[in-house]
């Protein structure tokens, strides 16, 4: 797994100077992005860094004309609350107070999602010098919440890592019963195509795996779709960690919780 060794820590650097501040989205605790380390290798090399949280909602006060921000809205622009941090102690420590983000994120109007869990750093933004993720909201498909794949931008990699740029979300993809509950994404280099693994409730047949891809030259700002490659036979099963090699040709991914008691990892070859 010698090219992927590489892909990972390549997108980790990156990584770690967007989704450090963004904690929140996928998870983790306040400090870092620990959940995410089938992609991010390099996380101690940033002890103590910032924690900041996305409020989506920017909007102008038709009152004084002053920007503000608040809950209601689920995409556009936003702003980075700092939530914590171990360097400068605003607005307090992380390690001697641990804060709840559920707590934080009632008090400060912070946007929230339903068991946000993966995000894969665009490199395709990435070799533009632009700051971009796209992650998945699992959902819950019993209440008709299938999951949603959402994109954040932060202006470009000096902008971002300077804190000098404004944020913003959209929708990538809406679930929908035969895509439900979208878990963990992994970016194909080369082609920039999205494949997503599905950690449903297996409540419209087994989990999948659907290639989505990016947004082309039409007026939305979302995949120009997506298609089911690969079903599980297991309904107990679960797809997930998917990354791929530098050139894009083979996708590692690992199935979990099958029937045998045995989690596997796996090797599919032969990508374009």
């Amino acid at each position: 797994m010698g090219g992927a060794a590489r892909v990972v820590e390549r997108r980790g650097e990156i990584a770690l100077r967007l989704l450090g501040r963004a904690a929140h989205l996928i998870g983790a605790r306040v400090q870092g992005v620990d959940d995410l380390g089938q992609l991010l290798t390099r996380i101690a090399d940033r002890p103590g860094d910032a924690g900041q949280a996305l409020r989506i909602g920017r909007r102008v006060d038709g009152a004084n004309g002053t920007i503000d921000f608040g809950q209601g809205n689920n995409s556009g622009q936003g702003s980075w609350v700092p939530v914590c941090s171990d360097v400068t102690s605003t607005p307090t420590s992380c390690a001697s107070t641990n804060p709840s983000l559920r707590n934080f994120a009632a008090a400060n109007r912070i946007t929230g999602y339903y068991r946000p869990e993966d995000l894969e750093v665009d490199e395709a933004a990435l070799a533009r010098g632009q700051a971009r993720v796209c992650g998945a909201n699992t959902g819950i498909e019993e209440f008709a919440n299938y999951g949603e794949l959402v994109c954040i931008t932060d202006g470009t990699i000096a902008e971002s890592t300077a804190n000098g740029a404004v944020p913003a979300l959209q929708h990538f993809v809406t679930g929908n019963p035969q895509f439900a509950m979208p878990d963990n994404v992994a970016y194909q280099p080369g082609r920039g195509n999205w494949i997503v693994h599905e950690d449903g409730d297996q409540l419209q047949g087994n989990n999948d795996l659907f290639d989505c891809l990016p947004d082309g030259t039409d007026t939305d700002l979302g995949s120009d779709g997506c298609v089911r490659i690969a079903t599980l036979n297991d309904l107990e099963a679960e797809l997930t960690g998917g990354i791929f090699d530098a050139d894009g040709s083979t996708l590692y991914i690992s199935v979990q919780h099958n029937v045998t008691g045995h989690g596997v990892v796996l090797a599919i070859t032969g990508w374009k």
